[in-house]
């Protein structure tokens, strides 16, 4: 008897061993991921602004983007973009207040723009309603233009065309899918002028004209107007500079922008 109590005695001394040692090993496991969830969360976000130390990498970026990304999009982007955002009805009044006297149908449009055709002809009937644009329709074809009698087209027509058309910052990025930029330079309808050669002008290294090619037609879609633009490598561009090439001369003495230049002396 007294055998069988000591084996039932070690049987449940055994038991509760081996519960202590899960909950031990439930406990564990749950402190770690506590440890981990706290080191991601610190990874991924900075600490509260009260926190924040003088001179600390969180607080120098949080100043920097101060300084710079409202102010960036306000002066170099289009207005209507910074007050509605990139919207498909920003990019179809840049097109239609851009190219005043044409009739788009819902094919051009989706041509132009790159937008998906249920969602032009949704937001052309929104600024139909508006009195924005006027409607055509002959049969199943539909066409839409911009309506001359609008009481605010004054207005709406300065806001596109004083702004700069596009974000600085987008225009060289798309721009470097080319080749490895040297130089990009704005003028004619980037600064609401006729007086230049092109509109724009890409100078970079192994440059791809068919890439080039592309992203002229992604801007175009944004802007909504087609470009007068020129490329060329760096090397032939320095040479037709020195010799005191025409299209380049008058390039450069025309009003322009330089939006991006690197490591290019043109003095």
């Amino acid at each position: 008897m007294k055998k069988i109590k000591r084996i039932k005695k070690n049987k449940i001394s055994r038991q509760k061993n081996r519960k202590q040692i899960r909950k031990k090993k439930i406990i564990s496991k749950h402190n770690k991921i506590q440890k981990f969830k706290k080191k991601a969360t610190s990874r991924r976000y900075p600490p509260k602004r009260s926190k924040l130390k003088l001179g600390s990498k969180h607080a120098v970026r949080r100043a920097i983007t101060k300084r710079t990304k409202g102010k960036y999009r306000s002066e170099d982007g289009s207005v209507l973009e910074t007050l509605f955002g990139a919207t498909p009805k920003v990019r179809l009044i840049n097109l239609f207040f851009r190219n005043e006297a044409v009739s788009f149908s819902v094919k051009e449009l989706a041509e132009r723009t790159k937008l998906n055709a249920g969602i032009i002809s949704r937001e052309c009937n929104t600024l139909t309603a508006g009195g924005i644009l006027m409607k055509h329709a002959s049969g199943v074809k539909r066409s839409y233009k911009l309506n001359l009698s609008f009481p605010f087209l004054a207005e709406f027509h300065n806001l596109v065309q004083r702004s700069f058309p596009i974000e600085k910052n987008k225009l060289i990025s798309i721009a470097k899918r080319s080749g490895k930029l040297r130089l990009i330079l704005v003028s004619g309808l980037f600064l609401n002028r006729d007086d230049s050669p092109v509109d724009l002008f890409v100078v970079a290294d192994n440059l791809s004209e068919r890439r080039l090619e592309s992203a002229i037609k992604e801007i175009e879609s944004l802007i909504g107007k087609e470009l007068r633009w020129a490329g060329m490598e760096t090397q032939e561009f320095l040479y037709r500079w020195r010799m005191f090439d025409r299209f380049v001369h008058d390039l450069l003495s025309a009003p322009h922008e330089k939006i991006y230049i690197n490591k290019l002396n043109l003095v």
